[in-house]
């Protein structure tokens, strides 16, 4: 008995000095932040939209970034996954989206259509895409996640180019 409560309390220090790690990891790097969302974007080397529109991920309710949200071609919100998911998840539903295998939609809700600017000054209405699978990411330059999500999303985006899917990083910190 003693040594499962050693045990169990070993895994809750390891736990928490993790978790202290990872905030004090992420505050160090949100105070010295030296990026515009433009030179993020050079600096990560990806080749989609990207904004800064703190509201769009309030009206997606996102609380945890990054947060992804696919939407098929009527602009239905088809996946939603707060946290790093791997590139291949990201691509089969995007897959599964394009070849119209699941063309049901009941009980599917319509994502909320927004209009934005961005890096490179050009407009960015939802609305003007469907008929294009769109891929949300919700992050913020800060985030040591959002930078290893980053990572995943130049494969989907590659292994997509030429389709009609939409590739989207909206920063959620404020501007």
């Amino acid at each position: 008995m003693a040594l499962r409560i050693n045990v169990i309390l070993i895994i809750l220090t390891i736990i928490a000095l993790s978790t202290l790690i990872l905030i004090w990891t992420n505050l160090l790097h949100a105070n010295n932040n030296p990026y515009t969302l433009r030179e993020y974007k050079d600096s990560l080397g990806a080749s989609w939209i990207f904004t800064q529109a703190p509201e769009v991920g309030l009206n997606y309710s996102v609380k945890v970034i990054p947060t992804i949200v696919i939407l098929d071609q009527q602009g239905r919100v088809r996946f939603r996954h707060e946290g790093l998911v791997d590139s291949s998840t990201l691509i089969d539903e995007i897959r599964v989206l394009l070849s119209g295998e699941q063309v049901n939609g009941e009980g599917f809700e319509y994502a909320s259509v927004f209009t934005v600017r961005d890096v490179d000054g050009k407009l960015f209405n939802l609305e003007e895409h469907r008929g294009s699978v769109v891929l949300l990411n919700f992050m913020a330059t800060w985030c040591t996640y959002c930078k290893s999500q980053i990572e995943e999303l130049k494969k989907v985006y590659e292994y997509f180019e030429g389709s009609p899917v939409v590739v989207i990083s909206i920063s959620i910190e404020p501007e």
